[in-house]
C-alpha cells in the first residue's frame, strides 16, 4: 500500500481553521483529521498493528507539541502508575516540535498508543494524518 504524507494530501498552505470541511476522515486504515487541544492537554490514538505492517503517523501543528509511540499496554500501566515521575516507554518520541512524523514497522503483531501533548502555553490546531 502507497504511503501518504500530509504534503500528499494538502498540497496548498491552507489555514487549519479552514479545514474542518473536509475533515475528520476515517476509514479502516487512515485517519486524517483537524484536532483542538486545550494547555496541558492530549489525544490519545489506539491502534491494531499485524505482524510486519508499517504505520505511519503524521502531525503538524500551530504551536509546539509532543508524540509517543509506545505499546497500547505500557500507556495503560503509566495511567495506572501513582508514581507521578513514572515515565512512559516509548517506542518513539518527538518533543517540542511544530511537525513531525514517525513511520513504525511492526516486528509482532501488537497493540499500540500515540499520545499528541499540547506542551505548548496556548491551544493548539494540529492536522493529524495516520496510515497502516
Amino acid at each position: 500500500m502507497e504511503e501518504f504524507y500530509l504534503q500528499d494530501i494538502f498540497l496548498d498552505l491552507v489555514p487549519i481553521a479552514e479545514m474542518c470541511d473536509v475533515v475528520p476522515f476515517v476509514t479502516p486504515d487512515a485517519i486524517i483529521e483537524v484536532l483542538e487541544l486545550p494547555v496541558d492537554d492530549e489525544s490519545v490514538y489506539g491502534f491494531e498493528l499485524r505482524e510486519g505492517s508499517v504505520f505511519s503517523f503524521g502531525v503538524s501543528a500551530d504551536q509546539i507539541f509532543d508524540l509517543v509511540l509506545c505499546h497500547f499496554e505500557d500507556y495503560e500501566s503509566w495511567l495506572d502508575s501513582i508514581d507521578p515521575e513514572a515515565e512512559l516507554l516509548a517506542l518513539e518520541a518527538r518533543f517540542g516540535v511544530m511537525s513531525t512524523s514517525i513511520t513504525f514497522r511492526a516486528t509482532r503483531s501488537m497493540y499500540v498508543a500515540v499520545i499528541v501533548t499540547n506542551s505548548s502555553e496556548s491551544p493548539i490546531q494540529a492536522l493529524v494524518e495516520a496510515q497502516s
